[in-house]
């Protein structure tokens, strides 16, 4: 009975916890956003900022596409391909580790108009997820 409860816990925290990693995305995707419009002259900056703020009330639907912990030399080329022919743009969230074994990979895709996040610099699994007290970070 503990077990059912521990494992119907631990994937509700797991499915709580990737709906907060897409918020954050979101907010920093849209802050971001905001700030790379001070680029602009005033009037280009006006025109992006008004279609920022009504984003909301257009009734088409869109779809954020979002790529992490890359690049990868087997499967990132493949995603560019398919992106490239579809004329689609993703948002890729990279490794710092992963740009150092890839850059070209990663030039090609800033080359090719995607937008370049960073991710962090890598992933020790085993530290990040060897019990809740390091998951959480109290």
């Amino acid at each position: 009975m503990f077990l059912k409860i521990f494992l119907l816990n631990k994937k509700i925290f797991i499915v709580a916890f990737l709906l907060l990693i897409l918020f954050i995305s979101f907010i920093f995707y849209f802050s971001n956003t905001v700030l790379l419009a001070s680029s602009y002259t005033t009037n280009e900056s006006d025109k992006f900022i008004d279609s920022i703020n009504n984003i909301f009330k257009n009734h088409k639907k869109v779809a954020y596409l979002t790529f992490d912990d890359g690049p990868s030399s087997l499967i990132t080329p493949k995603i560019l391909d398919i992106l490239k022919s579809e004329n689609i743009k993703a948002t890729f969230f990279v490794l710092g580790k992963k740009v150092e074994e890839y850059p070209e990979i990663v030039n090609r895709a800033y080359k090719e108009g995607h937008y370049i996040a960073n991710h962090g610099y890598s992933h020790n699994n085993s530290l990040l997820y060897k019990n809740t007290d390091s998951l959480l970070m109290k």
